[in-house]
């Protein structure tokens, strides 16, 4: 993955992040405050109690509780308020991932629903949809990292070297470089590792859509007995998913010793820094147990790092494809200014169009092609497979577009209307109709939502449905499975007769 590829995630999270500003910046802001009343204050409260006692111990003084009274309330209070601040912040994140969430599904929807029928049908389905739960996923991720780990990990990092700043700044000052060099070593790992990730991400993509192609399919495997092929050609994909997937195993197992070793190296260089400072620098008994209880928080920060690097390489590794996707231009789009329709009667026609697709530029499928059919005529095209007669249906409908020419109906150019305004004056029946894993009565009525029983009963009717469908055992509220599997052909065909009927197109 090239660094453009890193910055154009990150420009589309930054983009729905900025949508709620308020929630993101309560999470944020709620972390932070909660760690310093929970991890700062609280020990610093500890050590000033201990410098109380050894100056009594020191000077032979009799203490009684009532002393540390303040101590003891400064402490309850500092506790209190620190699983405040951690509702309020986990309230604020979970509104905002979830709002988050909702936008990135319906927006990658509506990008998907108005890319053309070529980029449908270049692409698996299952796939775009492992790639959308996948960048829905990232994001999540990547956020719960950012508001649960990065910014408390800094808060604790910049907080504690500032109190320690003035109980033993030579320390203070070696924490901070030592923590700075780990952060660079770790993050100079999450480089090393990101193209491990994305190879990841791709296989897996790639086994899901392999998944989903074959289940789909599943009829005609069992129909060729091409059980033992499709097994290996699955068992290929998911083998090469296991070899991706083993060498990111083995990055990520370099990465945790590497961070291991130094946390462990961080944790003994404090004790041995504490214990000189009292035993040869007269320092107090309350520096020593302030410089292991902010390097023991700082390391458990650290600590976390490890695995806030793989899951950040793991979400980066997953938004990539989605996130090129979204970058793809529709190829047929609607005019800036389009023109309201005029479509009325239906008198089609087609003046010197020239079309070819876009892998087969050098040979297009139209050149110079001329066809008029009048208002309420019926005409069939005859001619060879491959020869055009699916494709003339789907540029009347503008599911791609011409390179030349004019197409229009009642006298009006097609490109010159929104899509959805063209395809409402059109009743389509595909040559293979697909139908919604819903109910007959709902595959019937998407023609028209606001269809009454009687009319889609009237229309199942006229297409010679309604005997067929009255047989099943839940009638018109019968699912039909995906595609409309449970269906025949020949069902499926009068569904979608119907469907047209119903919608009454001119």
């Amino acid at each position: 993955m090239q660094r453009s590829q890193y910055r154009q995630i990150l420009a589309l999270f930054w983009h729905y992040t900025r949508r709620y500003p308020a929630l993101f910046s309560l999470g944020a802001g709620g972390a932070m405050l909660a760690v310093i009343t929970q991890n700062i204050i609280p020990p610093y409260i500890v050590a000033r109690a201990f410098s109380k006692l050894q100056y009594a111990y020191s000077h032979h003084q009799t203490l009684t509780f009532s002393v540390f009274t303040p101590y003891v309330v400064s402490f309850a209070v500092a506790m209190l308020l620190g699983a405040l601040f951690w509702r309020i912040q986990s309230y604020c994140v979970w509104q905002f991932e979830i709002k988050v969430r909702r936008d990135l599904a319906n927006d990658i929807y509506d990008h998907l629903q108005a890319q053309s029928q070529r980029f449908h049908a270049d692409r698996f389905g299952g796939a775009l949809v492992s790639q959308t739960n996948k960048l829905m996923g990232s994001y999540e991720r990547l956020m719960d990292d950012f508001i649960w780990n990065i910014v408390p990990g800094f808060t604790t990092l910049l907080a504690a070297v500032s109190v320690l700043f003035f109980v033993s700044y030579p320390y203070a000052l070696a924490l901070l470089i030592i923590t700075c060099a780990y952060l660079t070593i770790m993050s100079r790992r999450i480089i090393r590792q990101m193209p491990y990730n994305v190879a990841e991400a791709e296989l897996e993509s790639e086994q899901t859509a392999a998944l989903a192609d074959a289940i789909t399919n599943m009829s005609s495997v069992r129909a060729f007995a091409n059980e033992t092929y499709e097994s290996a050609r699955f068992a290929g994909v998911t083998d090469r998913a296991y070899q991706a997937y083993r060498k990111l195993s083995v990055e990520v197992l370099k990465t945790e010793a590497i961070s291991h070793f130094q946390t462990n190296t961080f944790q003994i260089v404090a004790l041995g820094a504490g214990l000189l400072a009292v035993t040869h620098f007269d320092a107090n008994v309350s520096v020593l147990y302030l410089v292991l209880s902010y390097t023991q928080n700082i390391v458990n920060q650290l600590w976390q790092f490890s695995r806030i690097v793989r899951n950040v390489n793991r979400s980066l590794g997953d938004a990539a494809e989605m996130t090129e996707i979204l970058q793809i231009e529709p190829e047929v789009k609607d005019p800036p200014q389009p023109e309201e329709s005029r479509i009325h009667r239906g008198a089609v026609a087609f003046a010197k169009v020239t079309f070819r697709y876009g892998e087969n530029r050098k040979a297009p499928l139209f050149s110079g092609l001329e066809l008029k059919i009048k208002p309420g005529e019926k005409v069939g095209l005859v001619g060879p497979s491959g020869g055009g007669k699916t494709t003339i249906t789907k540029l009347l409908l503008r599911f791609m577009d011409i390179q030349k020419g004019q197409i229009t109906i009642d006298g009006q150019d097609v490109a010159t209307i929104r899509q959805s305004d063209l395809r409402s004056h059109i009743a389509y029946v595909a040559q293979e109709p697909m139908l919604f894993h819903r109910s007959i009565f709902e595959n019937i009525r998407y023609g028209r939502h606001d269809a009454s029983r009687k009319e889609v009963e009237a229309v199942a009717r006229m297409a010679s449905a309604h005997e067929f469908i009255e047989h099943l055992p839940h009638g018109y509220d019968t699912l039909v499975g995906e595609r409309g599997v449970k269906l025949s052909g020949g069902q499926r065909q009068r569904i979608a007769i119907a469907r047209a009927m119903l919608k009454n197109a001119p």
